[in-house]
């Protein structure tokens, strides 16, 4: 039988190829064949597919839409999202104008992020190998539209786009935990790492919270990093400098209020944190496995190791306890790299080393990264098979919803979803219309689609309410705070989330009754709409 294996001197060029110091052929290969996935899927569609959870998508886009209009984040309105994520939607809205082109700009412009972020830190830390397989993963995982085993929740989908964007951001800072292989700048390593730190903080504090617990721990293990935290902290408390001097005095308070809210309104209930833990298991599962790799390695390089595997899974339990999505496994794709990399680049055994360095990566590819390269192909797949449902909204006029299975109707018995959502947004866009009022909207429901919808003011309030999460019968605006500038407030038949819904017009409703007279019924809403001279009552 013919001898088919490679030659050993062709292998070990290939090994060494492996372990040598990142070049710009493997980053590029790595971002490049993230992008033509990523970005071949979004953009050469002919719209958005959203398979799952539409209203949250559109909750982003009205964000950009809110400061397109000139609104200022905790003053005009308050919601979970933080600056840099609002800034992101307001520059994609303001190139996009539509929600389809909106989500996928946003995409397209953290992916340049990230992509610029990466290339820095495998050319100055990583092998060939490390390089193209982790650029690729973290721009997969951060950028494609899949919101990663939210509970049974399956499905091409641009939800929850915020935590993908801060798991990659976190796994970007905690990869300057490698030590370099080669001379790096503690100036640029500190304006780097500086601007992933306050992007965090600025996206949801919760992630801010663990780049900047890092920080502490990357000093404390590796004192030669304190150059740089030192400029890394400059670069942040400039950030926040900046953004207090562009939006007025006190906007970084207004931050953390609206922070503190959220949290008085979700926090502190053992039975979330045990279900949510519970949830994580699988992420707990893969922490364990990196055990045998970490002894792997020589006795006296192990302790770092542990410190930073443990950090690593700490970290995102505890991300996975603040947030409502329970799963995030590209944090963990850091240990992995920092159990990986130093044998790769001083291997005992060559080919041992690389062997398990390759079979690693694969299998560990190949379990995280699936499901979001699968969701692609669904996305690519719907919004070319499937015509667009509110063609007659300008604003969402190429969106593309499907028909979900009963077990993915995840916000409770009698929610709306998928295209019966499409429906009625059409009805209540066309309810609008009829109305002669033309100010601010009030949505008793999930989120606040109908300023951006019918190109209205948008309200001053909440832009999200969501029972148990951004509100409670005892944590929650006043009425004249949520509805006192408001003239239309609209009232769905079938909610996103029947709870959230019957809870506000529990608290509301008696202000709304006095305040709103009915004015019209259609099949999915009701109108209430304060009369021209009345002031609230």
């Amino acid at each position: 039988m013919a001898d088919i294996s490679i030659p050993q001197t062709q292998f070990e060029r290939l090994a060494r190829w492996a372990g040598a110091q990142a070049g710009w052929p493997a980053i590029g290969l790595g971002v490049g064949a993230a992008a033509v996935l990523v970005l071949g899927a979004l953009f050469i569609t002919p719209g958005a597919y959203l398979a799952a959870m539409p209203h949250d998508s559109l909750s982003m886009v009205d964000i950009g839409y809110r400061l397109a209009s000139g609104q200022v984040p905790g003053r005009d309105f308050h919601s979970a999202f933080g600056v840099f994520f609002q800034l992101q939607m307001a520059a994609a809205y303001s190139l996009g104008q539509t929600v389809s082109q909106t989500l996928e700009i946003a995409t397209l412009l953290f992916f340049g992020v990230v992509a610029g972020i990466m290339a820095y830190v495998a050319r100055s830390r990583l092998s060939n190998l490390s390089a193209l397989v982790v650029s690729f993963a973290i721009l997969l995982l951060g950028c494609a539209p899949y919101a990663k085993a939210d509970h049974n929740l399956a499905g091409a989908t641009f939800a929850m786009l915020y935590n993908r964007e801060g798991w990659a951001l976190l796994t970007a800072a905690a990869l300057f935990w490698i030590t370099p292989r080669r001379a790096v700048s503690p100036l640029v390593e500190g304006v780097l790492l500086g601007l992933l730190t306050a992007a965090c903080i600025y996206l949801k504090l919760s992630y801010g919270g663990i780049a900047v617990l890092f920080c502490g721990v990357w000093g404390l293990r590796k004192p030669g990093a304190w150059p740089s935290i030192a400029v890394a902290a400059i670069v942040a408390a400039l950030a926040a400098a900046t953004l207090e001097l562009s939006y007025g005095w006190g906007f970084n308070l207004a931050y953390l209020r609206d922070v503190a809210f959220i949290a008085s309104a979700s926090g502190g209930r053992i039975g979330h944190i045990l279900l949510n833990v519970f949830d994580a298991r699988y992420e707990l599962a893969f922490v364990a496995a990196l055990a045998p790799l970490i002894m792997w390695r020589r006795w006296r390089d192990k302790l770092d190791d542990y410190i930073f595997v443990l950090f690593v899974a700490g970290a995102s339990l505890l991300i996975v306890w603040q947030n409502a999505q329970v799963e995030g496994l590209i944090l963990l794709w850091a240990a992995l790299v920092a159990v990986i990399e130093p044998e790769l680049r001083a291997p005992t055994d060559l080919k041992s080393s690389t062997w398990k360095a390759v079979a690693i990566y694969v299998v560990w590819s190949i379990t995280s990264l699936t499901p979001s390269a699968l969701v692609l192909v669904q996305y690519g797949a719907g919004s070319i098979a499937l015509p667009p449902l509110t063609a007659d909204i300008p604003a969402a006029a190429d969106l593309r919803f499907t028909t979900p299975r009963e077990d993915e109707r995840i916000r409770g018995v009698g929610a709306v979803y998928g295209d019966e959502y499409a429906e009625a947004l059409r009805d209540g866009v066309a309810l609008l219309k009829s109305c002669p009022q033309k100010g601010e909207v009030f949505t008793a429901d999930l989120f606040e689609p109908f300023a951006l919808l019918t190109d209205r003011p948008p309200n001053h309030g909440w832009t999200w309410h969501d029972l148990g999460h951004s509100f409670t019968p005892g944590v929650h605006p006043s009425a004249a705070a949520e509805l006192g500038g408001v003239t239309c407030v609209m009232i769905p038949h079938r909610p996103n989330k029947p709870a959230s819904t019957e809870a506000l017009i529990a608290l509301y409703g008696p202000y709304i009754e006095a305040n709103f007279p009915l004015a019209y019924r259609s099949r999915d809403w009701t109108l209430r709409v304060r009369p021209p001279t009345e002031s609230p009552k």
